[in-house]
């Protein structure tokens, strides 16, 4: 039976999205929640090799539980007889024959977590909603957060001093014989289970963390946005983020400015504005001067000249009145698009004047 279906996993599953499958399934499994006892003892036993790194290592490279079937238990026992040989011998150095190296370099992981951090931290995405006015004149505001940064004392090890593993005497990992047939045993190298591969037992905790390896910091950022800024940009804090055991490097804070939903007339369109207006008959015939409210420039309104003989979606473009252009000084345009309606006293004049309106609109010859 495959340990990892059983859990319902992929077998490049790491530790946490074990443990996570295997209390989900606990849940509905578990005896005392009413679930099969066999079924729940299945769990339990892919758990109980998975959970763990050595029998993990063990259990992907022989496909066999230690200490079932005849498999070896983990510190090297087995059935004995055969012609036990170190497959290092055959495929050099601590090759083997399931496929690459069961742990990181000839001694594994050696050193403290600190030695084996690598590159940075992915970025943590904070998305603000923001105002059209806010986008248009500019914004600035404080965020505040406690994150979490590695101990300034032991590096975030959770110890500042570490001795040779009794264990393994210091090379980070253990021989374990495998009986692969009939009168025929290998053996190979797995990490040492007390010092997880590292050759090296931590000493006592560290004085400044108590061995917790972060310390708690209060942290405030100060987020400007320049007038014209465009929604989903991106303001960067470089290393922001909370320290992670996994990476050399924290990662970045990303504050991703979106825009908020507003009940108002103006949409943005990149650097210019839009509206509509609606119109009578008369003001699109003769001409008029309006005002459009909610402009994010203008306080009491943005006046709108409309000129005469303007017909129904006449755009009106008011110069300047768009967006600010961010970082030139300058801003785009206003466009007004014209929907022009025909009120009742419109309608009744001209069916009054119908003639008239006739001859002073007909073409002349």
């Amino acid at each position: 039976m495959d340990l990892y279906k059983t859990l319902g996993v992929e077998r490049g599953a790491d530790a946490k999205e074990i443990k996570k499958a295997y209390f989900n399934l606990a849940k509905t499994h578990h005896p005392d929640k009413g679930g099969d006892a066999e079924v729940f003892k299945g769990i339990q036993r892919a758990y109980d090799v998975l959970g763990t790194d050595e029998s993990r290592n063990f259990y992907d490279q022989t496909g066999q539980v230690p200490g079932e079937n005849g498999a070896p238990t983990q510190d090297g026992g087995g059935m004995p007889g055969g012609f036990p040989f170190d497959l290092g011998g055959i495929f050099g150095g601590m090759g083997n024959m399931f496929g690459g190296n069961p742990f990181n370099g000839p001694r594994g992981p050696a050193g403290p977590p600190s030695a084996r951090r690598r590159g940075k931290a992915p970025p943590k995405v904070h998305e603000i909603n923001l105002t059209l006015k806010d986008f248009y004149q500019g914004r600035m505001f404080k965020i505040k957060f406690e994150r979490q940064k590695f101990c300034d004392l032991c590096h975030g090890d959770g110890y500042t001093s570490a001795q040779t593993c009794d264990a393994c005497g210091g090379v980070g990992h253990s021989t374990v014989r495998m009986m692969m047939g009939p009168g025929m045993m290998v053996q190979t190298q797995m990490p040492c289970g007390p010092c997880n591969g590292s050759g090296r037992k931590p000493g006592p905790n560290c004085a400044s963390c108590s061995g917790k390896c972060f310390m708690n910091q209060e942290k405030s950022l100060d987020v400007v946005i320049e007038a014209g800024t465009r929604p989903r940009e991106r303001i960067v804090f470089t290393g922001e983020c909370s320290d992670q055991q996994e990476y050399a490097e924290a990662g970045d804070v990303h504050i991703q400015l979106n825009e908020a939903d507003e009940e108002i007339q103006w949409k943005r369109d990149g650097n210019n504005l839009k509206a509509s207006l609606a119109v009578n008959l008369r003001d699109s015939l003769l001409g008029s001067t309006k005002m459009i409210m909610d402009h994010p420039g203008f306080e009491t309104g943005c006046t709108i000249v409309i000129p005469p003989g303007s017909i129904h979606q006449t755009v009106v473009v008011v110069k300047g009145a768009g967006m600010p252009i961010k970082g030139s000084g300058q801003k785009g345009d206003a466009l007004i698009t014209l929907l022009v309606t025909v009120d009742a006293a419109e309608q009744a004049a001209i069916l009054k004047n119908h003639e008239l309106l006739r001859t002073v609109l007909s073409p002349s010859v």
